[in-house]
């Protein structure tokens, strides 16, 4: 057998899925109206689906989106991740670490997968929001902790 996808037949994963779709394209879109510089990033066979938030030198940024490896690890949909490109600073790897641990009103834990840090949001957070807001303001929150302020445009 080549796999056993009797999980895909369930009439609620098509809605779920584009609702979380749609919420991670309304948030990147909300990111843009307050000042974020969001960077789309999507591949081919949907092992990933969201944004990137880059710093000015491009050494490092932050993912917000799905990643189909860290939800089959982790159990949770949607993430926020500490992405490393060239370097590693263990000063920022511990910051974001307090501010997920720190807010379990948003995420239900951290993780490292593949070396990355990172968040799952939960799901009683993802429940009572009514739109993009919170995640924006939660992203702001972050990037100020991390003093990323360099990723936000300056009117």
């Amino acid at each position: 057998m080549y796999y056993n996808f009797k999980a895909l037949y369930n009439k609620q994963i098509p809605t779920a899925l584009e609702k979380l779709c749609e919420l991670i394209d309304d948030t990147y879109e909300q990111c843009e109206e307050k000042g974020i510089t969001p960077r789309w990033h999507t591949n081919k066979y949907f092992t990933e689906y969201g944004f990137y938030i880059d710093s000015g030198d491009k050494k490092i940024n932050l993912f917000f989106g799905i990643w189909v490896d860290h939800w089959s690890l982790a159990g949770n949909p949607l993430f926020v991740c500490l992405d490393w490109k060239s370097h590693t600073d263990p000063g920022k790897t511990k910051k974001f670490k307090d501010f997920i641990e720190t807010r379990n009103d948003v995420f239900s834990k951290y993780i490292e997968y593949n070396e990355v840090p990172s968040g799952a949001v939960s799901l009683t957070f993802l429940n009572s929001i009514d739109g993009p807001g919170s995640i924006v303001e939660t992203l702001k929150r972050l990037v100020d902790e991390l003093d990323f302020d360099r990723y936000f445009n300056k009117p």
